[in-house]
């Protein structure tokens, strides 16, 4: 952990999100080109996803830690909607142009973002194709947190009676089911909100912990091999069980472990502290969105998904980091700066 600019920053938690953003690229690539079996284990890229949740409400305690919600909502709100609003209304205006761009008779189309409706509805949180379900339910998430930081105000029994309470209710909702029929994206709250809270509740216990053991590494790795046991397919096979991975209590205890153990690494830091980790969860949100841009890409342009599979699949890894870098330093950087130092009643160039 560094300090910087007076807030501490989880630098192995940087790593950790890279290495999310980098398992849903190369599930995507894999899917698409059939090579690296392993890699298309359906449920590994959803592995990623839940990470980023757990993650999110975890760093969303920690950024708040210390500060009364009455006094710096507002900065929050602001803080957390300039990290993610100005990529994702330009990945989705960029998505409705390619649907404009044919080659060979075929529209590049990306996310099926083809007409003005669909991109006010995507604008409006009302609808998620592709992977922009994801953000939808991600901005809903930092309206509903205040109400958490206004019990944690209060004290930490506050704090995880309404935890409790709602994540009770949200299980309730989910185990009924159908939601997969409700065409509005950010009501994905109700099954997969209680990975935020999963990640938001274990930080108080993680910030009791003011030492690293090398225990930690090994409950990290036992955890990263348990979860990939646990995936459907192979769950099945070996223990002749098969449970869906955002309903499996097993699942939602190994990706706490392993954000918790994450932030303690000792000797396995190693694998989440290095530069690459790092650039990685840097650029992790350009790199979660602006893949999918790629594929398609390279898919319309050239014959390598059928006639050079390990070209198309090389090429897709490549190009994905390099354009989400760019992404980076031209949209998303800029963007929350600027709007943080616009809307912010005290902004000191400090990412949140």
């Amino acid at each position: 952990m560094r300090e910087g600019g007076g807030v501490h920053h989880y630098v192995a938690l940087d790593g950790l999100r890279g290495m999310a953003a980098l398992l849903v690229v190369v599930t995507h690539i894999s899917t698409r080109t059939e090579l690296l079996d392993v890699f298309r284990i359906y449920g590994l890229g959803q592995i990623g996803v839940m990470l980023f949740f757990a993650l999110s409400g975890f760093l969303m305690m920690h950024v708040t830690n210390g500060k009364e919600c009455r006094d710096h909502w507002r900065n929050f709100l602001v803080r957390r909607i300039s990290r993610v609003l100005p990529l994702y209304v330009f990945v989705v205006l960029l998505a409705f142009l390619t649907s404009f761009v044919y080659i060979d008779g075929r529209s590049l189309s990306v996310f099926g973002i083809q007409n003005f409706g669909e991109v006010i509805q995507h604008l409006a949180l009302l609808k998620g194709n592709g992977v922009l379900w994801t953000i939808s339910i991600e901005i809903f998430f930092y309206f509903l947190f205040p109400v958490f930081w206004w019990a944690k105000d209060k004290s930490l029994a506050h704090f995880y009676v309404l935890l409790i309470a709602v994540f009770v209710i949200q299980h309730m909702a989910y185990f009924v089911g159908g939601w997969g029929e409700v065409d509005v994206a950010f009501v994905g709250i109700i099954p997969r909100g209680h990975m935020f809270l999963l990640g938001m509740a274990i930080y108080p216990v993680v910030g009791l912990v003011k030492n690293r053991y090398v225990v930690f590494d090994v409950l990290f790795v036992l955890a990263v091999i348990l979860v990939v046991l646990n995936l459907q397919d192979i769950s099945s096979e070996l223990f002749g069980y098969s449970v869906y991975i955002w309903k499996n209590p097993v699942v939602l205890l190994l990706i706490c472990t392993i954000v918790a153990m994450g932030v303690n690494l000792k000797k396995v830091g190693c694998v989440l502290q290095n530069p690459f980790s790092i650039f990685l969860g840097k650029i992790s949100y350009s790199l979660y969105l602006m893949h999918i841009f790629v594929l398609q890409a390279l898919r319309r342009y050239t014959d390598w998904e059928v006639d050079d599979r390990l070209l198309y699949w090389s090429s897709c890894l490549v190009l994905s980091v390099v354009v989400s870098y760019l992404t980076y330093l031209f949209i998303e950087r800029p963007f929350r700066s600027m709007l943080n130092a616009r809307f912010c009643t005290s902004y000191q160039g400090v990412p949140v």
